[in-house]
C-alpha cells in the first residue's frame, strides 16, 4: 500500500497505470480531486448555510468561532475555507443556487472555478503564433539600460545588446524580454521618447535575426505602440494595465499578448494572495473591456522590492510558499525572481552570488505549476527547469 499524491496529473497517471478507461478516468477524477477554496465577505447566515450544505454532501467548511455562534445577519466580513471533492462542490452549487445572502452568485463562481480546473492549459495566443506549454517556458532578460539592478550598462551598446539577444536564444530561451528603462528601487525616470530611442535600434535588429516572440518590458503605452509596430508580440506591463490608461487599447489594437504584473506597497497587504487575485481580476476586466482575449493574458505576481513591485522579503516568500493558490486560478503564471534582493537577503549573498537561490525559486515555481520563468541566466535555468519539469509535471517520457 502506498499514498498517492492528490493532484490531477498524478491521479490521471496512476489510473492509467492500472488500466482505468478514459471515460472512467474522467468520471473518477472529480471524485478523487480534493479542493480547498477560501471564500471571503460572507454574511453569517451564508457561512452557516455553506457548512450545513457541505456536510450534507460529504464535505466540510472551516469557520470562525464568531460565525459558528450565529452572530448578526448584517455582518458581511466572514471567511470560510470550503473542503470537498470536485464532485461534492458540484452538488453544493446545486444546493445553494436558490439560497439568499449572495449564495446564488457563489454557486456560479464555484462552477466556473471547477470548469477552469478541468481545462488543460495548452498554449497562449501570441500575435501570429502560439506559446505551447508542453514544458515550462523560459523568458530571457535583456536590459538595454545604464542602471538596471543586475546588469545595468552591460548591454547598453547596440551591438552588445543584439549579441546578448542571440546568446539568450542560443542558450534555450523561449521568449526574450527586452527593457529599456529600469524598474529597480531608486531608478531614474526617463521619458517615453528616450525609452524608445534606446529600444528601437536593437529591437529592429533582434526581430530580424531571432525567430522567437519578443516581449517589451514597459509601462508606457507610447513605448508599447512603437515596439509593437517594430515587431514585438508581447507587452510586459509592470503596471498591470492599471497605470497607463492607454495601454490596454494599444495591446488590443495590435492583437498582442500582455503580461499583467501585480504592484503594491510593502506592509499594506491583508492577505497578500487575495490582494494579488483582486488586482488580477481588475486587470482582466480592463483587458476584456478593451477587447483583449483572455487567451492573451499572462499573470505575474510581481516578486521584488521597491516601487512597482512593493513586497518585502517576508511577503515575497509568502507568495512563493502559496504559489499553488495563484496557479489554481490565474494561468498562465509567470515568475520573475531572478537575482532579486529577497534571495540575497535570505542567503546573505550579493548580486553576483545568487545562482543557487535562483535555482531554488525556479524549482519551487515549476512545482507549483508556473508556466513561465523569467531569468537572466537562461542556460542555468534551462537545466533546472528540465529536471523540475520531469519531477513535478510528468512531461514526456523519461
Amino acid at each position: 500500500m502506498r499514498l498517492i499524491k492528490n493532484t490531477k496529473e498524478n491521479l490521471l497517471r496512476e489510473m492509467a497505470s492500472i488500466g482505468v478507461s478514459d471515460s472512467g478516468q474522467k468520471k473518477m477524477l472529480e471524485k478523487g480531486s480534493f479542493l480547498c477554496l477560501r471564500v471571503d465577505g460572507l454574511k453569517n447566515p451564508a457561512a452557516l448555510i455553506l457548512k450545513q450544505e457541505l456536510l450534507s454532501v460529504g464535505g466540510d467548511a472551516a469557520l470562525s468561532r464568531e460565525a459558528l455562534m450565529g452572530g448578526s445577519a448584517d455582518i458581511n466580513g466572514n471567511s470560510a475555507i470550503l473542503m470537498a471533492t470536485i464532485a461534492q462542490f458540484r452538488q453544493l452549487a446545486l444546493k445553494i443556487q436558490l439560497q439568499p445572502f449572495g449564495l446564488k452568485g457563489l454557486a456560479s463562481e464555484i462552477i466556473r472555478f471547477i470548469e477552469q480546473q478541468n481545462v488543460r492549459l495548452n498554449a497562449v495566443k501570441c500575435h501570429n503564433r502560439q506559446l505551447s506549454f508542453n514544458k515550462t517556458l523560459i523568458m530571457g532578460i535583456l536590459n538595454i539600460t545604464p542602471d538596471s539592478f543586475y546588469d545595468g550598462g552591460k548591454y547598453f551598446d547596440l551591438e552588445k545588446a543584439v549579441a546578448q539577444a542571440e546568446k539568450l536564444a542560443a542558450n534555450g530561451a523561449d521568449i526574450i524580454d527586452v527593457g529599456a528603462v529600469s524598474s529597480r528601487p531608486g531608478h531614474s525616470h526617463i521619458t517615453a521618447e528616450e525609452e524608445i530611442s534606446r529600444l528601437l535600434p536593437a529591437l529592429e535588429q533582434i526581430v530580424q535575426k531571432i525567430d522567437l516572440p519578443i516581449s517589451i518590458d514597459t509601462n508606457s503605452a507610447i513605448t508599447a505602440k512603437a515596439a509593437l509596430s517594430a515587431g514585438a508580440e508581447i507587452i510586459n506591463d509592470i503596471g498591470g494595465l492599471q497605470q497607463d490608461i492607454e495601454m490596454a487599447a494599444v495591446v488590443a489594437a495590435y492583437d498582442a499578448s500582455v503580461i499583467v504584473m501585480h504592484s503594491g506597497k510593502e506592509g499594506f497587504y491583508g492577505d497578500i494572495i487575495a490582494d494579488i487575485g483582486d488586482f488580477f481580476a481588475r486587470s482582466k476586466q480592463i483587458a476584456i473591456e478593451h477587447g483583449i482575449s483572455e487567451a492573451k493574458l499572462i499573470f505575474d505576481p510581481g516578486l521584488g522590492a521597491g516601487p512597482g513591485f512593493g513586497k518585502n522579503t517576508a511577503e515575497n516568500i509568502e507568495i512563493l510558499r502559496r504559489l499553488s493558490e495563484l496557479t489554481a486560478s490565474w494561468r498562465p503564471l509567470l515568475i520573475g525572481a531572478s537575482n532579486k534582493s529577497f534571495i540575497g537577503n535570505i542567503l546573505s549573498a550579493d548580486i553576483t552570488d545568487r545562482e543557487f537561490g535562483n535555482a531554488a525559486v525556479t524549482t519551487a515555481a515549476v512545482a507549483a505549476g508556473a508556466e513561465i520563468i523569467r531569468v537572466h541566466d537562461v542556460a542555468a535555468a534551462k537545466a533546472v527547469v528540465a529536471l523540475a519539469d520531469a519531477i513535478y509535471k510528468f512531461k514526456g517520457d523519461i
